[in-house]
């Protein structure tokens, strides 16, 4: 539907879209942190260890 002719994504200044549609109507969501179901990142000698057997 948001593909269709006449819609519209309007960025607000804390990062939160804003749909408008083709009439006019408007809805602004707030975006979803995904990082907090990530894995943190292994610290860089962890890395070396790891990838460099040798």
């Amino acid at each position: 539907m948001k593909d269709a002719p006449g819609w519209q994504v309007l960025a607000g200044r804390d990062g939160s879209p804003t749909w408008v549609a083709p009439c006019g109507r408007r809805a602004t969501t707030q975006p979803f942190d995904y990082r907090a179901f990530t894995d943190p990142l292994p610290a860089a000698a962890d890395h070396d260890a790891v990838l460099a057997p040798f």
